[in-house]
């Protein structure tokens, strides 16, 4: 009994350390979301044509402090591993300033 309380007590310490360390390497990432602004830097425009026979679903997201308009599988991933500010649904996909930049 006394072996398995120690190797809880082992357990929970090796979690918490673990836990720390992630809070730790995921504070010190303050750069910008590294994901392409276009979709054109990741396939041609061929592949990521939507099909004809459903709406694909898009949102918008701040991407560097900039809106684009992305599928929302890429909205998803920008807001969860980056933190980029979802603005809502679109229908335009790319960059949805209107200063072209």
């Amino acid at each position: 009994m006394k072996l398995m309380t120690a190797a809880k007590h082992a357990l929970v310490a090796l979690l918490s350390v673990s836990a720390l360390a992630l809070v730790a390497v995921g504070a010190n990432d303050n750069g910008t979301c590294p994901l392409p602004i276009n979709a054109s830097e990741t396939g041609s425009a061929q592949e990521n044509a939507p099909s004809p026979e459903k709406q694909p679903c898009m949102r918008v997201v701040k991407h560097n402090g900039m809106p684009i308009c992305l599928p929302c599988p890429a909205a998803d991933a920008h807001t969860r591993v980056h933190g980029d500010e979802d603005l809502g649904p679109c229908d335009k996909p790319g960059n949805q300033d209107p200063g072209g930049h």
